[in-house]
């Protein structure tokens, strides 16, 4: 490779990385509540970092000068061994937002662990007999006899979830389903041109700006997000809400009022009240688990939708809840004591409209509210 074409990739790589670092530190700076697939883009971010800087390694290519042979095959090494990292994790992600139940989740990880695993066999064996590609003694790359294969399983892990997509395309908003599936069509388009044209290496920047309009979309659901509290807002909630409903999915909700919030505000000021909010986001997280939706319904009321689908399970939750709230209560160095007033039910998929389930959570909030007062009289 020429001097002239060291430099243009290499410029094309450092602006791919300068985009990936704005990217990173912006979604990882705010705190707010990550969902399993945030924490999974977060990953593929990072991955897609290294790769960037293999493939700028790997552009020292054509000449044995110096460092160029070292640089040219721990590139082309990192290159080979972090390619199938992010159709996994993408695979992983699109399973998330699918809300796929937790068995498949862990089928699609061992497949997942198994791709990765026999890749890392074939590249050890590309080191010695030139499977995947080979680098010769004028430090020129070639392509080995199994490369088709290299294209061709991460093809398959990029596939694999837009025919997710497509199946499920009802259990999902259109916009989030088009969303997905058009992130999947850079890294394939970029697979397709490398395959074609020999000595152009883009997948690795095609999949930057796949990341790059993945994170805009991703920002515009930060609508979603409650600024105070940092857990979802009613917008967040009855989006999940109404997406479960129409995936004919079984679930439980939890709805949840601050009993004394009006009087902490009286009696300490509106700081000691939003205090009071942050601190009961807090114990919710602490006590409901991860992938469980949280979300400020509105003022002092929070609300929770989680997996759970039998009674006996989600009466646990509930009293998990009870229970952190108490030993926060307890605490000697609580100032400012937290009571709640809890609805709570399951979903059975059919018999009701959202609309419906979320009026009778709310009668039974209040139904426990009233018991409550009733109990202290």
């Amino acid at each position: 490779m020429s001097e002239e074409r060291i430099i243009m990739n290499l410029a094309l790589d450092i602006h791919s990385l300068m985009i990936l670092i704005a990217v990173f530190f912006s979604s990882t700076k705010r705190h707010v509540e990550k969902s399993a697939s945030r924490r999974i883009f977060d990953w593929m971010l990072l991955v897609v970092f290294f790769m960037v800087f293999a493939d700028a390694l790997s552009n020292f290519d054509g000449t044995t000068k110096s460092f160029y042979p070292f640089f040219n095959k721990a590139g082309n090494f990192l290159i080979f061994f972090l390619g199938p990292i992010v159709p996994g994790l993408w695979l992983l992600y699109v399973a998330n937002e699918l809300l796929l139940d937790s068995s498949r989740i862990r089928i699609y990880k061992a497949m997942i662990v198994a791709h990765f695993v026999i890749n890392s066999l074939l590249l050890i064996g590309t080191q010695f007999w030139g499977w995947f590609y080979h680098i010769d003694a004028g430090n020129f790359y070639q392509r080995g006899p199994l490369f088709p294969l290299f294209q061709a399983q991460n093809l398959v892990m990029i596939l694999f979830p837009v025919l997710l997509l497509i199946r499920k395309r009802r259990e999902l908003p259109h916009r989030r389903v088009s969303s997905l599936i058009s992130f999947a069509l850079l890294p394939l388009a970029g697979i397709i041109v490398q395959a074609l044209f020999y000595g152009f290496s883009v997948t690795v920047n095609f999949l930057v700006f796949a990341l790059l309009i993945a994170y805009l979309f991703i920002q515009s659901e930060t609508m979603d997000t409650d600024f105070l509290t940092g857990i979802g807002n009613r917008r967040k909630f009855e989006v999940s809400l109404n997406s479960l409903v129409m995936a004919n999915k079984p679930f439980s909700a939890i709805l949840l009022d601050l009993d004394n919030f009006k009087q902490i505000n009286d009696r300490h000021g509106h700081g000691a009240g939003d205090l009071a909010l942050k601190k009961t986001a807090d114990i919710l997280r602490a006590s409901v688990r991860e992938g469980d939706t949280i979300a400020r319904y509105g003022g002092d009321e929070f609300c929770i939708i989680t997996g759970i689908d039998n009674h006996a399970a989600l009466r646990e939750c509930v009293q998990r809840i009870r229970d952190n709230f108490q030993k926060h209560n307890e605490n000697p160095e609580t100032e400012i004591h937290l009571e709640l007033s809890i609805g709570y039910l399951v979903y059975e998929p059919g018999k009701v409209s959202a609309s419906e389930f979320l009026k009778k959570l709310d009668q039974r909030m209040y139904r426990d509210k009233f018991q409550r007062k009733k109990s202290v009289l």
